[in-house]
């Protein structure tokens, strides 16, 4: 009786010591979720949905292998696919080459993740996407995380779409530690990135290589005509440019 208790008091310091191990590695990571833009268009690609700023303090790297997220029938009803993508700046439509990292199209294993009690409502559903190859690894300093989708050419104008992450699985070098963002997710009817008919951007900041536009201004006459004016802001020079569209914003 006596070695029975003993054996579980090593077992129980055992286990406090892993947990504390675990702990000190979540310590080190720091991820704050921000919700992206409000508004898409039918058939847009890589809809930024959410950004996690992924904050590496500790020395160690640490390789993410499954990301939790929670959705809605809606979104997976107008979306083709949920990915993540990385940059290396807080400015998505800024980098020319973001590298996709995982997706729902990436081949799925079993879900690693403890099960926990996660509250659904409404049309939510659950997913995990897993990392492509051996996994996302977070090196020491900031990566930018970007959850996105593809919204499909024959969506509804007028639904929401919306997705989280609650947790993420990172593996580090004392064994596996979950991760969760400082954020809380979007739950009410009116949260979520609106579906318009028609969403397009005639400036963005990779055109012409430059990153900043201002003094902007749009007008629309009565026949549908759209003409927008902004100014371009570079180094080497300062332009106005005008852009037209004579089917009322389609192209």
């Amino acid at each position: 009786m006596k070695n029975s208790t003993a054996i579980l008091h090593i077992v129980s310091l055992l286990l406090a010591m892993i947990g504390m191990a675990g702990s000190a590695q979540a310590q080190d990571i720091t991820i704050t979720a921000t919700h992206c833009v409000q508004t898409t268009g039918c058939g847009n690609l890589t809809t930024p949905m959410q950004l996690l700023t992924i904050n590496n303090n500790g020395n160690n790297d640490m390789v993410i292998t499954d990301i939790d997220i929670v959705t809605t029938k809606t979104t997976l009803r107008n979306t083709n696919v949920i990915g993540f993508y990385t940059t290396p700046t807080a400015e998505y439509f800024a980098e020319r080459r973001p590298v996709m990292v995982g997706s729902t199209r990436s081949k799925m294993a079993k879900n690693r993740f403890v099960p926990a009690a996660t509250p659904l409502s409404g049309d939510e559903v659950m997913s995990t996407i897993r990392m492509q190859g051996e996994g996302l690894r977070i090196k020491k300093g900031t990566t930018y995380l970007w959850l996105t989708t593809d919204v499909k050419k024959k969506a509804t104008p007028g639904n929401r779409i919306r997705a989280s992450v609650i947790r993420l699985l990172a593996h580090t070098d004392k064994g596996d530690t979950i991760l969760t963002p400082t954020a809380a997710r979007q739950q009410n009817d009116d949260a979520g990135v609106l579906i318009c008919q028609t969403e397009s951007f005639p400036y963005v900041p990779t055109t012409d290589v430059c990153r900043y536009y201002r003094i902007p201004a749009m007008t629309l006459n009565s026949n549908g005509d759209i003409l927008l004016h902004t100014g371009l802001m570079s180094r080497s020079r300062t332009e106005l440019r005008l852009w037209m569209s004579l089917d009322e914003g389609s192209s």
